[in-house]
């Protein structure tokens, strides 16, 4: 017998309440399709919950089946103590390297409607909006110039648009990213001007992460390198990317903690940035002009095919801050093993002051991807700068 939602009794939970549970049970229910309601037991429930950082919806399920009488215990309702741990997990810290190939995930993921959910993952990461306020943006809260997002609705789980009050009714700043991310959106817009829409001209909403978001994330994250996977969590969601945008706003554009708040609709006067994101950094010396150069003929070397190495992103542009890191594009004449020949690559650099991102391609991948405006590829090739080679 496949395992359904037992529907409530005694205290009935709202509609509201009650998709959004739905909603979240997704993966559970794939996990324990065919197993019977009350065959999951609280050591299963101890491991569920230690590696997915929200079960509220499934203690919820089994609350109401227990209230059905279908289970003598909810195999749930003893990990509060967890639940409060999974709260303390250190906020998503993506590279703008890895952020990039996320945004690219969505293009190879959804190849109708990949342009709008790149520019919903974008937009996530580089303004800090809440997905409910990114749904809720119309093409009229974007003033290019002098460069503002205007934040005054969003748009809840059950739908329809709710008017937002300070701290969250705000102006952010819109970021080169966010641009770009803006850009990538198709002429004409969505439904009465919003900026994303699904891909039948729906607005966007929290019931259509299941099928948008979801697949991009999990296959990002089995891309990741073994070390990387261990440090990024696979549940992560579309809200972490908020925390791309609070780290860029103190290490890279140097703001305070009280700065931060009010760009990210934070109203504590800056308390729960300074534990987040941490103070701005005080300046110091950046690193030798010539290291980028040392690093890109240390990879050539270690390669097993002839290569090239491209510098690109903030480095490559001249913008890079204090804890910039480097992104090296590698291409080789062949790969015959990407995971093995990217760590011999890693590995030959040792230990360097900064984080070091390396992207692997062939040269046949790495020509095909360059065709395609907006991928990492077709970005680094137009706009880095080539540092070593041993490619005839």
């Amino acid at each position: 017998m496949q395992m359904e939602v037992a529907p409530a009794t005694g205290k009935a939970r709202s509609a509201r309440t009650r998709a959004h549970n739905q909603e979240r049970l997704g993966r559970f229910l794939a996990e324990f399709a065919e197993r019977r309601v009350e065959s999951v037991t609280a050591v299963e429930a101890e491991r569920w919950a230690a590696s997915n950082s929200r079960y509220d919806a499934e203690r919820a399920m089994f609350a109401d089946a227990r209230a059905d009488g279908l289970v003598a215990v909810n195999p749930f309702s003893g990990l509060s103590v967890e639940r409060r741990d999974a709260r303390r997990h250190p906020p998503l810290r993506l590279t703008e390297a890895e952020l990039t190939e996320l945004i690219e995930t969505a293009v190879e993921v959804h190849p109708r409607h990949g342009q709008v959910v790149a520019a919903m993952i974008g937009l996530a990461a580089w303004t800090g909006l809440r997905p409910g306020e990114l749904y809720a943006l119309h093409h009229s809260d974007v003033d290019m110039e002098p460069g503002a997002l205007a934040v005054s609705r969003a748009r809840p789980k059950d739908g329809g648009e709710r008017e937002l009050v300070p701290p969250r009714r705000r102006s952010v700043r819109l970021l080169p990213g966010a641009r770009s991310a803006i850009a990538r959106l198709p002429e004409g817009g969505g439904p009465d001007g919003l900026l994303l829409y699904t891909a039948r001209g729906q607005p966007m909403g929290a019931r259509h992460r299941d099928y948008y978001w979801n697949p991009v994330r999990d296959q990002f994250w089995e891309e990741l390198t073994p070390a990387r996977r261990r440090t990024v969590r696979h549940d992560f969601d579309l809200y972490d990317l908020r925390h791309f945008f609070g780290f860029w706003l103190s290490e890279q554009v140097g703001l305070s903690p009280a700065e931060i708040a009010p760009e990210m609709g934070l109203g504590d006067h800056g308390r729960l940035a300074a534990e987040t994101y941490g103070a701005a950094p005080q300046h110091r010396e950046y690193p030798p002009p010539g290291e980028a150069t040392e690093l890109a003929r240390q990879l050539v070397e270690a390669a097993s095919a002839p290569a090239r190495v491209i510098l690109f992103g903030s480095a490559a542009r001249g913008e890079a801050g204090p804890d910039s890191d480097y992104d090296f594009l590698v291409i080789e004449r062949e790969v015959h093993d990407h995971g093995t020949e990217w760590t011999t690559l890693r590995e030959a650099l040792g230990n360097v002051d900064r984080m070091v991102d390396i992207l692997l391609y062939d040269e046949a991948r790495a020509e095909r991807r360059a065709k395609v405006p907006g991928t990492v590829v077709n970005r680094a090739l137009r706009e880095g700068r080539e540092l070593a080679s041993s490619l005839a």
